[in-house]
C-alpha cells in the first residue's frame, strides 16, 4: 500500500508539472504550442580565427580585433570569435587547408598561402601600379566582378571567400634605389604569389619567405627588397635595414577573409548575406585604419635615413607594361582561371 501511495503521489506531481509547463514546454495563453524559451535565446558558437601575420603587422595589431567585433555584431550573438596568432593552431602556410577542414573556422589569410590551395588566389595579387587609389581597388573587386569570381572559385575549392582585406599602401622597400623598371635588374626581391612572375619580368631574382624572416634577410643581404604595407616600414623595423621606399606601388595590399563552409552555412541565410555585405563595406574601415597608421611613417622612417622615392608617370608606365605582360602570361599558365586575369585586364583598360 505504501508503495502504491508513493507511486500515486509521484505520478500526481509529474502531471502537475506538465500541466503548468514545469519542464519548459506546454501551451501559451492563446492555446498554441510553446517551447517555454524565448525566441531571442541563442547559444553562441565559437569561431577560431587565425591571422596569417603576427604582432607588428596590421593583420594582427589592427585588423583582427576589428574583424572580431564585426562578426560578433553582425551575427547578433550567434558567434563568439577567438583570435589566434600565426603558428598557434596551425602554420601560416597551412591556414587555407585548416579553414577548409574545420580545424579553424576562419582567417585573415593571404593569396601567397591560398594559391597553393585554390589557384584563383593568383588573381588577387594584382601587379604593381594597377591599383593606384583605394577607389580603384574597390571598383575592380566589387564593381567589376573580381570579388564574385573569387567567391565562386574559392567555394569550388572548399572555402568561403569573405572578401578583400586592404592594408593601405603596399610599398616597395629596398636597399638600392629604384626609379625605373630597369633598376631592378640583377637584384633579389622577396615576392609572393603572382608577383614573383612580375619581378622576374622586371629582371630581378625572387625568393619567397615568411614575413617574420624579412628583417634579417634584408639585414644580411639575402634579399635586397620586399613589397610590404607602408606602416610596417616602422612597426616591423624595416626602416633600420633598408634605404629607400616607393610609398605606394599598390593601393590595398593582398590579404583576404576566408571561412569554413560548414561554419558559415550553419548561420541563418539572412545573417550570411548580412555578413557578406558587412565584410564588403569593411574595406573602407580597414583602409581608414591603415591611413591613420601611415600618418607618422614618413617622419619616423626619415629619422633612420630612409629616402622616399616618387616615380614619374613615365616610369610607372614601364611597370604597368610588365604587369600586362604578366597577366597575359598567367592566363596561359593557368587556363582554368584565365577569366579572372582577363577581368583585371579589361578593368585596367577601361578605367
Amino acid at each position: 500500500m505504501k508503495k502504491f501511495l508513493t507511486l500515486a503521489l509521484a505520478l500526481s506531481m509529474v502531471c502537475s508539472l506538465a500541466a503548468c509547463g514545469g519542464n519548459g514546454s506546454g501551451t501559451s495563453s492563446d492555446g498554441s504550442a510553446s517551447s517555454g524559451f524565448s525566441s531571442e535565446e541563442i547559444t553562441p558558437v565559437v569561431w577560431k580565427i587565425e591571422a596569417a601575420y603576427g604582432p607588428g603587422d596590421q593583420c594582427w595589431d589592427v585588423q583582427m580585433p576589428m574583424l572580431k567585433a564585426l562578426i560578433e555584431k553582425v551575427t547578433e550573438g550567434r558567434v563568439v570569435v577567438e583570435l589566434y596568432e600565426p603558428d598557434t593552431l596551425c602554420s601560416a602556410a597551412d591556414i587555407p587547408a585548416s579553414v577548409a577542414n574545420g580545424t579553424i573556422q576562419g582567417a585573415i589569410s593571404s593569396p601567397n598561402y591560398n594559391c597553393q590551395f585554390v589557384s584563383a588566389a593568383y588573381c588577387e595579387t594584382v601587379p604593381p601600379f594597377f591599383f593606384n587609389t583605394k577607389e580603384e581597388t574597390y571598383d575592380c573587386f566589387y564593381e567589376a566582378g573580381l570579388n564574385d569570381f573569387l567567391r565562386e572559385e574559392y567555394y569550388k575549392a572548399g572555402l568561403i571567400y569573405g572578401g578583400y582585406a586592404p592594408c593601405g599602401s603596399q610599398s616597395l622597400f629596398t636597399t638600392f634605389k629604384v626609379e625605373t623598371v630597369d633598376d631592378l635588374t640583377g637584384h633579389i626581391v622577396r615576392a609572393t604569389s603572382s608577383n614573383n612572375d612580375f619581378y622576374v619580368a622586371c629582371g630581378a631574382s625572387t625568393v619567397t619567405m615568411s614575413g617574420s624572416d624579412i628583417y634579417m634577410a634584408l639585414k644580411l643581404g639575402t634579399i635586397e627588397g620586399t613589397q610590404y604595407s607602408l606602416p610596417e616600414l616602422v612597426t616591423m623595423g624595416f626602416c633600420e635595414v633598408v634605404k629607400y621606399c616607393i610609398p605606394c606601388v599598390m593601393a590595398g595590399s593582398p590579404q583576404d577573409f576566408i571561412f569554413n563552409i560548414d561554419a558559415w552555412e550553419a548561420l541563418p541565410e539572412d545573417i550570411q548575406q548580412n555578413l557578406y555585405t558587412a565584410l564588403q563595406e569593411f574595406f573602407w574601415d580597414l583602409y581608414a585604419a591603415s591611413e591613420k597608421a601611415e600618418e607618422t611613417v614618413y617622419d619616423d622612417a626619415a629619422k633612420y635615413g630612409v629616402e622616399f622615392v616618387e616615380l614619374t608617370d613615365e616610369a610607372k608606365t614601364g611597370f604597368i607594361s610588365k604587369g600586362n605582360q604578366v597577366l597575359e602570361d598567367m592566363q596561359a599558365k593557368y587556363p582554368d582561371i584565365s577569366d579572372g586575369f582577363q577581368l583585371i585586364l579589361d578593368w585596367a583598360n577601361n578605367k
